[in-house]
């Protein structure tokens, strides 16, 4: 599992660039998950044991609509750093996440197999290597590119030939927290109370054996999100070590970050 080590805080939107034309926003804060400002705050709806709850979520579909037309035609990025990940556009054929850096200036986004390119500027205070994993949380629904700077994660939905921010009902960005730096969440995943989609995760634990996992749930509308049911599992490192492990990263069904996504350079 990576280490997310501490980082300056999180700032400014992500700024939207579709193949035909761009577009901006400003941030005011890093937003912490969902719609409210302490989702830790709400209260869990129920107690099942790990055991008895699946821990993988559904795996991506190939149901997602192509890539519109306008979309500019060319490679990966000179510089990026890529790999091959699902099929974003429906087309039965993998295709590839890259993410680059230069001069300070991140861009992530995706180079389809029919040789289409897309992508996002990433606005982040962060002096760490960030990490990208490309995952389709439900079946049927959109590509959310999952950025972890190693403090939190921001999410970007896969829209036509455009990545666009996830926005919480408030409009800023819907980011999940990790290692508990804001105390609401550890990692993310793809399996929820409410079943397959985007899920928070937050991993309690105090003696190192025995772990309570809440799950918060999230709808996810297009570009826009909000906290959905909320769950907690109950869990022990001899039995559940491999749930309490993916708790505190970011996977989606049989995807983790640390093996599928891409990952910035070391500085």
């Amino acid at each position: 599992m990576r280490r997310h080590l501490p980082l300056a805080a999180l700032t400014g939107l992500l700024l939207l660039t579709a193949c035909s034309g761009g577009g901006g926003g400003t941030s005011k804060t890093a937003a912490l998950p969902g719609d409210t400002p302490s989702p830790s705050g709400v209260g869990a709806s129920a107690t099942p044991d790990a055991s008895t709850s699946p821990s993988a979520a559904a795996s991506a579909s190939a149901s997602a609509s192509a890539v519109g037309a306008g979309c500019a035609s060319g490679g990966v990025p000179a510089g990026a750093v890529s790999r091959p990940t699902i099929d974003v556009d429906g087309d039965g054929r993998p295709d590839t996440l890259w993410l680059s850096s230069k001069q300070g200036v991140r861009r992530t986004g995706i180079t389809t197999a029919a040789g289409t390119t897309f992508g996002t500027t990433v606005r982040s205070a962060s002096p760490v290597a960030a990490s990208v994993l490309a995952a389709r949380p439900a079946p049927g629904g959109p590509v959310d590119l999952l950025v972890d700077d190693g403090r939190s994660v921001q999410v970007l939905v896969v829209a036509g030939c455009s990545v666009q921010q996830l926005l919480n009902p408030q409009g800023t960005p819907y980011v999940f927290d990790l290692g508990n730096r804001y105390g609401t969440g550890t990692g993310v995943g793809c399996l929820g109370p409410a079943g397959a989609g985007l899920t928070g995760l937050q991993a309690n634990g105090t003696d190192g054996t025995s772990y309570s996992i809440k799950r918060t749930s999230v709808v996810q509308q297009g570009n826009r999100a909000h906290n959905g049911a909320m769950d907690t599992l109950r869990a022990t490192q001899s039995r559940d070590a491999k749930l309490i492990a993916s708790a505190q990263t970011v996977t989606c069904g049989d995807q983790t970050i640390e093996r599928d996504g891409v990952h910035e350079p070391q500085s």
